[in-house]
């Protein structure tokens, strides 16, 4: 049986929600949206990584966490917040399965933490039907036996219109949030209400079909400069809007730097792609960067996934060719000697 939503509280945005509630230590998977980032960093609340792989946050990894919270962080409180997007998640495109959502629950009702749900993209779900995993805020009560540790957060600006700015959260924050955009509230009152709940539910199938095509698009072109050869490799999203790409620009195994590539060598040739690093809450390396196929065309998107190629290409030669004079000096081996 579906939830119902009591203390249904409309904001501007997911941001303006999650930030009236997290003034303490903060458990936020990781890599995570830099928007998140940028506001937390300016709340008196610290950020503790919880890793996540191609299939969203590592519950292995919370677990972890806690097992050695009093040894890393002795005289402190464990965290009471775990910030997550559990449906094509900004920035890897990675959706949680429902089966670690469970050991999720389970872990937050263990510790006594509370999940804030950020699904701003769980309407743009285009994978094999049936196959959705329900929201954490959907299983609680019948993995837990309660309700009250899930916080979550929907969003119609995936939807209907990034500019509407229109979100809603399922707790009481009227302290904080005194007024939304009042016009957003309108228009999404008055489509609403047209649609109705079934004509709204096909209205999202139809946009996550939109953006199904368009992931098919833009991985097909990725796939060919890049993919094919071994250049990049990523995990294809079943929701959302990126692609979380590892760029491989070194053969011998060793990661490459994602920030330096696109600083230094891909602006130049007039392509952008947001690197790793900026979803890192502690700035770590990385060498994924983020890419989205929301609105690019494919002529634009097959060009930047070409000059992408030529700069990997050119990385691959440099480092081949300082390798190669690396293991020449480290035999010996002196110029104009045979």
């Amino acid at each position: 049986m579906a939830r119902e939503f009591p203390n249904l509280l409309r904001t501007s945005c997911i941001r303006h929600a999650i930030c009236s509630l997290t003034t303490v230590t903060v458990l936020v998977e990781t890599p995570v949206y830099a928007g998140v980032l940028g506001f937390l960093a300016a709340l008196p609340c610290q950020l503790i990584e919880v890793a996540a792989d191609a299939q969203g946050l590592n519950p292995s990894n919370l677990e972890e966490i806690r097992s050695n919270w009093e040894t890393t962080h002795p005289g402190k409180r464990f965290p009471k917040f775990l910030c997550t997007i559990p449906s094509g998640s900004n920035p890897t495109g990675a959706s949680i399965p429902e089966s670690r959502k469970i050991v999720v629950l389970k872990l937050a009702k263990k510790y006594d933490f509370l999940v804030l749900e950020d699904d701003a993209y769980a309407f743009l779900y285009y994978g094999p039907d049936g196959q959705q995993a329900r929201s954490y805020f959907a299983l609680e009560t019948e993995i837990n036996g309660e309700e009250g540790r899930v916080v979550r957060f929907d969003s119609l600006s995936k939807v209907f219109s990034g500019g509407m700015r229109s979100a809603a959260v399922n707790m009481i924050t009227s302290n904080t949030n005194l007024q939304p955009n009042s016009l957003a509230q309108l228009i999404a009152f008055k489509v609403l209400s047209r649609l109705g709940p079934e004509g709204f539910l096909a209205h999202c199938k139809q946009v996550a079909s939109l953006y199904s095509t368009r992931r098919d698009n833009f991985e097909r072109l990725a796939r060919k400069y890049l993919g094919d050869d071994g250049l990049a490799q990523w995990t294809t999203p079943v929701a959302g809007m990126f692609l979380y790409i590892k760029l491989i620009a070194n053969t011998d195994g060793s990661p490459t730097d994602s920030e330096f590539l696109i600083r230094e060598r891909a602006v130049a040739k007039g392509v952008l792609a947001v690197p790793g690093t900026a979803f890192m809450p502690l700035a770590g390396k990385s060498a994924f960067v983020r890419v989205s196929f929301s609105i690019i065309e494919d002529a634009d998107a097959e060009e930047a996934c070409r000059r992408l190629r030529e700069v990997l290409l050119e990385a691959r030669a440099e480092a081949e060719a300082t390798r190669k004079v690396a293991n020449g000096n480290g035999n010996g081996i002196a110029a104009g000697e045979s």
